[in-house]
């Protein structure tokens, strides 16, 4: 039985380039299709790719135009983003005040946040050692990316793979849908998490051309019931780039739409531009997951908040200018005996 198992699951992965899953024409199981769709997102385990995302956000609650771009690299474990975000003024001009580096690198066991060395003053560069929801987080972000490999804020780090396969209700839609005149199987699926629809096309290697979250009443954001209140948020307008056999997405709108529970009505878009696509790089000779910091670097541990550290030559040394690691002893001592 096992062996029949993994001989369907081969044939299926083979047929996925032709669209074709069932001889007889038949609509294939929601769970086939779920199985190719997650298998689609393979590539970006070793992936570079320079990232550009133009934002707007409009409604009650904010009204305010972004820019961001930066570069992805991912090798399995190891992620790093760099680049910067910035914010347009009145004037329809980015705003020069509001230039905010982006330098966020996990690789070595552990994340690390810097803003530019070259900055004429230096904020303490932030390391975090037990560093795993940081990170998926990051990967939740809209203006680090999430859309592109189906993921955002909301839902306790699951993708929209893990949200359809923990549906119990996972189903596919009776007929094919075309999105952008591309023919594909509709999967859709409710938890406590919301409504979760996926357009999943198999002449594109199983790639989503579109996703959709929706919450509404008592649908959980994250660990918080929406009590009242509702949102959706989409990611449509997908163009997908055949890299030999892989489709990788090059652009795409994300949009994130609802209400607080007081009625307030919110919105924000966010256009998606991808380049510069490497699928399994060389990334010692992109320069990937290097630290270069300057000597004396001011560096905050999160796991040991009162103790002061110092960036020296790429390690992370106790700052000799700073109390010993005997007088934080003798300090927490004095504490304990005043009480």
């Amino acid at each position: 039985m096992i062996r029949r198992r993994m001989l369907a699951v081969v044939v299926l992965a083979g047929l996925a380039g032709f669209g074709v899953i069932d001889a007889s024409g038949q609509m294939p199981q929601a769970g086939e299709v779920l199985l190719l769709y997650k298998q689609s997102h393979a590539w970006m385990e070793s992936v570079s790719m320079k990232v550009d995302i133009e934002g707007t956000a409009t409604g009650d609650l904010d009204n305010r135009r972004t820019s961001v771009g930066f570069v992805f690299h991912r090798d399995k474990d190891k992620v790093e983003w760099r680049g910067r975000s910035a914010s347009y003024g009145l004037q329809g001009t980015i705003d020069p005040n509001t230039y905010d580096p982006i330098n966020d690198i996990v690789a070595g066991g552990r994340y690390i946040s810097f803003t530019n060395p070259a900055a004429e003053v230096l904020i303490p560069a932030r390391v975090v050692q037990k560093y795993e929801k940081h990170v998926s987080r990051l990967m939740e972000n809209s203006t680090y990316g999430g859309p592109l490999w189906g993921r955002i804020y909301g839902n306790n780090h699951k993708s929209v793979a893990d949200l359809l396969a923990e549906s119990p209700d996972v189903h596919l839609r009776d007929q094919q849908e075309s999105i952008g005149g591309v023919l594909c199987y509709v999967l859709e699926g409710t938890n406590d998490y919301g409504r979760t629809t996926a357009w999943v096309a198999p002449d594109m290697g199983y790639s989503a051309m579109k996703w959709s979250i929706e919450k509404t009443g008592d649908d959980l954001f994250d660990d918080r019931s929406m009590s009242g209140g509702s949102t959706v948020e989409s990611f449509d307008s997908v163009k997908l780039q055949n890299i030999n056999g892989v489709f990788v997405p090059i652009e795409g709108v994300f949009t994130h739409s609802g209400s607080n529970p007081e009625g307030r009505r919110y919105m924000t878009r966010e256009y998606y531009r991808v380049s510069d696509i490497q699928l399994s790089p060389d990334f010692g000779a992109l320069g990937a997951f290097k630290v270069d910091l300057p000597n004396g670097t001011r560096v905050q541990v999160e796991e040991a908040s009162g103790v002061r550290y110092v960036w020296r030559d790429g390690q992370i040394v106790p700052d000799v200018d700073g109390p010993t690691f005997e007088e934080i002893d003798k300090m927490v001592g004095e504490l304990k005996a005043q009480k």
